[in-house]
């Protein structure tokens, strides 16, 4: 009896410091993206709006933004799933691992393509094309992951998985 107890509490251990983890980086990602969008602020009102790196930047900070976003519900689902239920509106709740991969895979597909916009502001045409076909082909394979994934979770789902 010992051994599922001790297993719990390691379960818990692994999970808060996890959570722990992902709220500091958290905050630390919204006070680095909060700073850059104040820099951005001072930099259009200098008359930084005529120059498309402004748009880069802005990008950057929208990027940033939906980092904190993600990395808070990542904490959020891990600390619900493995220690306790939270009250959280029903589209915030998490039921298993998968929802989480979803989520920063979501994420990563957003970024990629915010990538790829910069890119294609700062590059010729053929390098925008070229960065352009490997920028599709990794979203292809990211969200054909998540599809079969959630294939795969809903051929293999019992009726307790629901």
């Amino acid at each position: 009896m010992t051994v599922p107890r001790t297993l719990r509490r390691l379960r818990v251990l692994v999970v808060l410091v996890a959570v722990a983890g992902l709220s500091l980086t958290t905050l630390t990602t919204l006070v680095w993206a909060t700073a850059r969008a104040v820099r951005l602020i001072g930099l259009l009102v200098a008359g930084g709006w005529a120059q498309d790196a402004s748009l880069i930047d802005l990008l950057e900070i929208i990027d940033l933004f939906l980092v904190v976003v993600v990395q808070l519900i990542v904490a959020l689902g891990l600390y619900e799933l493995f220690i306790a239920d939270l009250d959280l509106p029903a589209w915030l709740t998490v039921h298993d691992l998968g929802e989480l991969k979803r989520s920063v895979v979501d994420l990563l597909v957003v970024i990629i393509g915010i990538k790829y916009l910069e890119r294609a502001l700062a590059s010729t045409a053929g390098d925008t094309l070229s960065y352009g076909i490997a920028t599709a082909l990794v979203i292809i394979a990211l969200v054909t992951f998540t599809a079969t994934d959630r294939g795969h979770r809903h051929q293999h789902s019992t009726p307790r998985d629901s």
